[in-house]
């Protein structure tokens, strides 16, 4: 399987993640995990954390990040769908 990316209006082809690249991916999530949930309490939470979702910044320009993340107090609900990163 490959992916693609909309890297300045050019579509780019991605090989597929292999099983190191989930691994690592998978360790990280768990290492930065505490952090995806509403802040105070005894963790450190106050963002929303996903992997692997589309991410549209401009017409010329859509990536997929292994892992991405916004803080709630800047978007206090969870983005659905295609991202839209403002400018």
């Amino acid at each position: 399987m490959t992916c693609h990316e909309l890297i300045e209006g050019s579509i780019v082809e991605k090989d597929a993640a292999t099983g190191e690249h989930g691994a690592v991916q998978r360790k990280l999530f768990v290492y930065i995990g505490p952090y995806d949930q509403r802040p105070g309490g005894r963790r450190p939470g106050g963002c929303w954390v996903a992997t692997e979702v589309d991410v549209y910044f401009d017409e010329r320009n859509t990536f997929r990040p292994d892992v991405v993340g916004w803080r709630r107090d800047r978007v206090p609900e969870r983005p659905r769908g295609i991202l839209v990163m403002a400018p």
